[in-house]
């Protein structure tokens, strides 16, 4: 069995994160692997017992970082990232000749993990070059999120609960994370869906969490961007803001990232700023909600020829998802996208979606 204590003895930070991701996964058995691979979006079935783990296993082609095994259940390849954009197709391909010394009869998973939210243009295409092994790709942070809540739940033992830690605290030293968390605490939660949250008391304690989320939907976003070589906008400025209840603007309580610009991307285009907000929604029949809302707002004196040609555009673009609001002032109006209310648990197909939404209004404007 993997010793925790030699985690810090690894030679460098790629190691040093594949030892403590596969301690967490050893510790945690098949019920943390098949919960894991999950959370990434994978179709496998319920497993029981321990995972036999080998670092490094040899092979023919490519030598992958780790892999786990449930015997005659599951065969896991995984392949460590821990810098972006680093992730090549030949090493993956070659993954597929150690997936092929198992029977058919066993799941057979490549799994990626790299710190790039999402997978490189590639994948897709080797995803669909066979149906014997399933592809499966995750980032850092999702990695991340899962390894926080598995260390708060009492499926597992102490020990386990103890090594999710650990691989936390191992995610944040070697910066393969970049906030330190996006995770809501349970407990508020289930108020949440009671109907039975306090604002003062549950909402505003997360607001460092709903921060933490917002920057990452920043850092996606302009890593996208940097990544295709699109100059559609300059970098702005980027400031969060917390907002108190206030019944005739906000509801409870809201946060809101916004990218404000000092000059104009376009020529003639009013001053603007693109924003993504947490909204907390009570006026719901089955109680509070979060509502993930994606949107422009556009200040200045020329306002009114942009306004309605705007909303048009972007109405083709986002559909029944759209709103608009007149707030009356001489030089203020928004539009905005509202997304699928927000999933505490799975927040990154939730920063996809702002990332997204985002990248969409590039285009409308």
């Amino acid at each position: 069995m993997l010793n925790p204590l030699q985690i810090s003895s690894q030679r460098d930070g790629e190691d040093r994160v594949t030892y403590a991701f596969a301690c967490a996964l050893e510790r945690g058995g098949a019920g943390a692997l098949v919960s894991l691979l999950r959370h990434l979006g994978a179709a496998v079935k319920e497993c029981t017992g321990p995972i036999d783990v080998q670092l490094q296993p040899p092979a023919l082609v490519s030598r992958p970082d780790a892999q786990f095994q449930v015997p005659n259940r599951l065969f896991v390849v995984f392949e460590n990232k821990i810098v972006a954009r680093t992730l090549r197709q030949v090493q993956i391909r070659g993954h597929l000749d150690l997936s092929k010394t198992q029977p058919s009869s066993v799941h057979r998973v490549i799994l990626a993990i790299a710190p790039d939210q999402e997978p490189p243009e590639w994948w897709e295409g080797i995803k669909g070059s066979t149906n014997q092994v399933e592809f499966v790709y995750g980032s850092w942070r999702q990695v991340f999120n899962w390894a926080e809540a598995s260390g708060s739940d009492d499926a597992y033992g102490p020990e386990s609960r103890l090594i999710f830690g650990l691989l936390v605290d191992y995610l944040r030293q070697e910066r393969v994370v970049k906030s330190a968390s996006t995770t809501f605490a349970p407990e508020v939660v289930r108020r949440f869906e009671k109907g039975t949250a306090q604002w003062r008391a549950d909402l505003s304690q997360q607001y460092q969490v709903q921060e933490a989320f917002l920057k990452d939907v920043a850092s996606a976003f302009f890593d996208d961007l940097l990544r295709r070589g699109e100059k559609i906008i300059p970098k702005p400025e980027i400031k969060s803001g917390w907002y108190e209840p206030d019944s005739l603007l906000w509801g409870p309580v809201s946060s809101v990232l916004e990218f404000q610009w000092e000059g104009t991307p376009l020529p003639g285009w009013p001053q603007q700023s693109f924003w993504v907000w947490i909204y907390f929604d009570t006026a719901q029949p089955s109680g509070c909600r979060l509502i993930l809302k994606v949107g422009l707002l556009l200040q200045g004196a020329h306002y009114v020829q942009w306004f309605g040609a705007l909303r048009e555009a972007a109405q083709k673009e986002f559909k029944e998802r759209l709103e608009a609001k007149d707030w009356g002032a001489e030089y203020y109006r928004e539009v905005w996208a509202n997304t699928i209310p927000f999933d505490v648990s799975r927040q990154d197909k939730m920063l996809r979606q702002a990332v997204d939404d985002l990248k969409r209004w590039t285009m409308v404007v």
